[in-house]
């Protein structure tokens, strides 16, 4: 009996000092914006989530009827910078 109370002592302790990560949503267009606006040869983000915004990517993809969206074709991207 001593040996479950010790047991559920240790696994609430664990549970009450586990933190959940609030991670950043992006879109795609905000991200590459934001490499583009980084003053240093290295962009660093940290607990980003970079998902797809069919609003705001407009400018990178275009709708296809069979495969869903891809990259547009006429478009060129070049990132010069180490990312992180």
């Amino acid at each position: 009996m001593k040996k479950l109370l010790t047991l559920l002592f240790v696994f609430s302790i664990f549970n009450g000092f586990s933190q959940e990560k609030k991670l950043k949503e992006y879109s795609h267009a905000e991200f590459l914006k934001m490499i583009e606006a980084e003053k240093s040869d290295v962009f660093k983000l940290k607990d980003a989530f970079i998902k797809f915004n069919s609003e705001t990517d407009s400018l990178y993809f275009f709708r296809n009827s069979t495969i869903g969206y891809v990259f547009k074709s006429t478009d060129t991207l070049t990132i010069t910078k180490k990312l992180n």
